[in-house]
């Protein structure tokens, strides 16, 4: 598996799990505060997603050009 490849499954598990703690701590009348605790770390998982989804695509594109160039022989200007 690719480094890309990890963290592009990296960044999907956390938009998923994300959401899913996001959505399930819901409002149980919690008076401790997990609940809201919960909430605030799957909200943090999916917005750090984003960004890193964003990396890995921006990553691809641009080694997908160098590779491109390598295999048609152009030489990296310097």
């Amino acid at each position: 598996m690719t480094p890309s490849t990890r963290l592009a499954v990296l960044a999907g598990l956390l938009f998923s799990v994300g959401w899913i703690l996001v959505l399930v701590p819901g409002d149980g009348g919690d008076s401790t505060g997990a609940a809201e605790m919960v909430w605030r770390v799957g909200g943090i998982m999916v917005y750090a997603s984003v960004p890193l989804a964003l990396a890995v695509a921006v990553g691809s594109l641009v080694a997908g050009c160098f590779h491109r160039r390598r295999l048609s022989g152009e030489r990296p200007s310097h």
